[in-house]
């Protein structure tokens, strides 16, 4: 992949492909109310497409929809030149109580 690749804010999501024919869905959540508006938009139909991949900035409103196959990254500004990561993964489906 060779396009550039930027934050989408105003648009919520922007789609990119690579030369293997993989998918890549990054999805800015911050103007996003509710669960029930990502579902209305239908982005809730592309985090689990087949050959595809789903970056999520802001991820709080949507986090019922990540079952599985999920890799938590946080990112912790310590100072003008720090950054702290935090990754975490999960591969299994959870189960609801």
């Amino acid at each position: 992949m060779h396009d550039y690749i930027t934050s989408p804010t105003f648009t919520y999501v922007n789609r990119y492909k690579n030369e293997s024919d993989q998918t890549f869905y990054h999805f800015d959540c911050y103007r996003l109310g509710s669960l029930d508006d990502f579902v209305l938009a239908g982005f809730d139909e592309y985090l689990y497409e087949p050959n595809s991949w789903s970056f999520i900035e802001l991820p709080e409103v949507v986090m019922p929809l990540l079952k599985k196959n999920v890799c938590h990254v946080v990112i912790e500004h310590k100072g003008p030149e720090s950054r702290q990561f935090a990754i975490s993964f999960s591969e299994k489906s959870q189960a609801k109580s």
